[in-house]
């Protein structure tokens, strides 16, 4: 793995790069999901450049640009820093800044993953972050992108009327909050939600816990530093849920005939759906999603091809203390590129190198166990 320098500048400013497209930049009002005027300017402009392009919107404002190599650089880093200059606008990007976070390589050395903070007004966006994929070559290509970021607004944010001692105050003061004693310093940056994307705004950043690890109580506000009112609350307490894909596929190379009856076995690359949010299975199906929800969950595995029928979906949970610090190698919560199943044939008809499935009714998910633990932070 290798480590790029922690917040390594690259200036990305859109305007630049396409002309007058600045000044049609979306207003402050506009949903964080919703492209404005520039990002549709910057995806016209990628699309004609690289005519194979696709560019991708999984959930809320992720962003996803693969389907072809993009671009050239006599290194990886110089790729991706060429790639985000000319085409951070259709990640969301706006005028804002973009500076590295970390970088590291994997498969054999074979991919490297830039990872960069964004950054509005010299204030750190929270979950404000584009990944940009390159492979390693003698062009240094770039495969892939995708970016979670806030729009600027056009008329820049309110005047900040609230202190940081003023918003510990109100977050200490709350009954909501009486149970939490322990208060970190707050900290100032741009809030637009984590998922459920808002508008951008600059806001106090302050987390709160107990101290007695039993009540399992841990909390971040976010309080608007011009209002001072709550425009969010992050529970810091993951309540993980785990378990496994399977379905009913022929073993071996034979189809699926009386000697050779189909059995449960998991099943790859199949999206599992919590809420709105979306996971895919890995190889063996097996899953991981964390979550802020309390209690039974139920989660959905989500099919797109017919003749399938998802034979079971065991999961269980527990809970843990988010970390404290942003993890510093790859995290992609989905792959690189849109999961392909190849569990069956479009007409049906089971081939003989591939599993086939057979139709019955599938099991709903469940959660078959429960259990409770503090990995700490």
């Amino acid at each position: 793995m290798r480590k790029g320098p922690p917040y390594r500048a690259t200036t990305v400013t859109a305007g630049l790069i396409f002309g007058h497209a600045a000044l049609l930049a979306g207003s402050g009002t506009a949903r964080a999901d919703k492209p404005d005027a520039l990002r549709t300017e910057a995806v016209k402009a990628l699309g004609v450049m690289y005519p194979e392009v696709a560019v991708h919107h999984p959930v809320g404002g992720m962003v996803m640009v693969y389907g072809q190599p993009m671009g050239a650089g006599p290194t990886p880093r110089d790729s991706a820093n060429a790639w985000l200059r000319n085409h951070a606008a259709g990640l969301g990007a706006g005028c804002s800044t973009l500076q590295e976070a970390w970088s590291a390589t994997f498969r054999n050395d074979e991919l490297t993953v830039f990872t960069m903070q964004q950054y509005i007004d010299g204030v750190p966006v929270e979950h404000g972050l584009a990944k940009v994929l390159v492979l390693n070559g003698p062009t240094n290509p770039v495969v892939y992108a995708a970016g979670t970021l806030a729009t600027p607004p056009e008329h820049g944010f309110p005047a900040a009327a609230v202190s940081a001692e003023c918003a510990a105050a109100l977050a200490g003061a709350d009954d909501a909050n009486e149970a939490m004693t322990v208060w970190c310093k707050p900290e100032l940056v741009i809030y637009h939600g984590h998922g459920d994307w808002v508008d951008p705004v600059r806001a106090w950043k302050i987390t709160g816990e107990s101290p007695d690890r039993v009540r399992q109580l841990r909390k971040t506000l976010f309080i608007d530093a011009a209002t001072g009112a709550t425009v969010g609350i992050r529970d810091e307490i993951a309540r993980d849920v785990s378990g496994t894909v399977r379905g009913y596929g022929s073993p071996g190379l034979l189809p699926d005939v009386p000697y050779n009856p189909p059995s449960l076995s998991g099943m790859r690359s199949i999206g599992v759906k919590l809420n709105s949010s979306m996971w895919f299975a890995a190889r063996d199906g097996s899953f991981y999603i964390s979550t802020p929800l309390l209690g039974a969950v139920t989660v959905q595995s989500l099919v797109g091809r017919p003749n399938f029928n998802l034979g079971e979906v065991g999961t269980r949970m527990s809970s843990r203390r988010r970390r404290s610090c942003p993890r510093r190698h790859p995290s992609w919560r989905s792959p690189p590129w849109p999961a392909s199943i190849c569990s069956s044939t479009s007409s049906g008809a089971p081939r003989r190198r591939r599993r086939s499935t057979r139709t019955r009714p599938p099991t709903p998910p469940t959660i078959t166990s429960g259990t409770a633990r503090d990995r700490g932070a």
